[in-house]
């Protein structure tokens, strides 16, 4: 038995990747966060942080963290746009505009990587996952400077 595609409220059809952010972005909601998962392949010559190799900072960057799975980047303030569009590409940074358009500046502060690591702009920290409230060393120090 074929399983039957997804589609959207409107009526159009929802390809998987789309189905999962759209439940994504449901269970976020929910949730009370912002949570922004896209698939994508991992990059090339990139310094690696955690062993998911999606989660890279650009070489010649400082305090910027992208995540090429989820389809975004960040600095010191929280996901950034421009550094979407200046790394992943524009494509990138469209679908990551189409996806949070709806949300504010203090939801784009905080975001947890594919690799599980969940960041806090305004705490300047990051965390090993969303629910710890044990810091991550390696990438705080990276990400926000010591």
């Amino acid at each position: 038995m074929r399983n039957k595609q997804a589609t959207h409220p409107m009526g159009y059809p929802l390809s998987r990747r789309m189905g999962w952010v759209l439940l994504s972005l449901c269970v976020a909601a929910l949730l009370g966060t912002s949570i922004i998962t896209l698939a994508s392949a991992a990059p090339v010559g990139v310094r690696k942080h955690h062993p998911d190799s999606s989660v890279y900072f650009p070489k010649g960057s400082r305090h910027v963290v992208c995540d090429r799975r989820a389809n975004f980047c960040a600095d010191e303030q929280g996901i950034s746009m421009g550094l979407t569009a200046l790394y992943l590409g524009q494509a990138a940074q469209q679908r990551l505009q189409t996806v949070v358009k709806d949300l504010s500046v203090d939801e784009l502060s905080r975001y947890t990587l594919t690799s599980g690591v969940h960041c806090d702009s305004k705490k300047r920290t990051c965390f090993v996952s969303k629910y710890s409230a044990q810091p991550d060393a390696a990438m705080t120090r990276q990400l926000y400077g010591p």
